[in-house]
């Protein structure tokens, strides 16, 4: 299973000022903005131990449990899985035409990192 996708439209109207849209872009949306926040909660966990959690409260699933993938992801890697996601989003035929593009939320200040991918 791929990466899991924290997709937003924060900032969609900025960016259709800055980068206008040629043709009729899919669905209407022009720009797909990817970002997490560099405290992401999913970092604080593991697939791991979502899964146990999980098993525990519903044994019955314990099979359809063991196939999911949960998303988390270790801080040191917080930059790397933006990546995925917009490189995931921009081979996705569906999404064909549409910009992508990646941001970092620094939690602690506030200011949005464009990751220029």
């Amino acid at each position: 299973m791929g990466p899991i996708l924290s997709s937003s439209i924060t900032l969609v109207s900025l960016f259709s000022q800055i980068a206008p849209f040629e043709a009729a872009p899919p669905f209407g949306v022009p720009h797909m903005l990817t970002d997490a926040s560099i405290d992401c909660g999913m970092t604080h966990l593991t697939d791991d131990e979502i899964t146990q959690d999980a098993e525990k409260r519903t044994p019955d699933a314990a099979a359809e449990i063991k196939k999911m993938n949960f998303g988390c992801f270790p801080a040191s890697k917080f930059e790397e899985t933006i990546k995925e996601d917009v490189m995931t989003l921009r081979n996705a035929k569906v999404l064909a035409g549409v910009n992508v593009y990646g941001f970092a939320l620094e939690t602690e200040t506030g200011k949005v990192r464009d990751l220029k991918i």
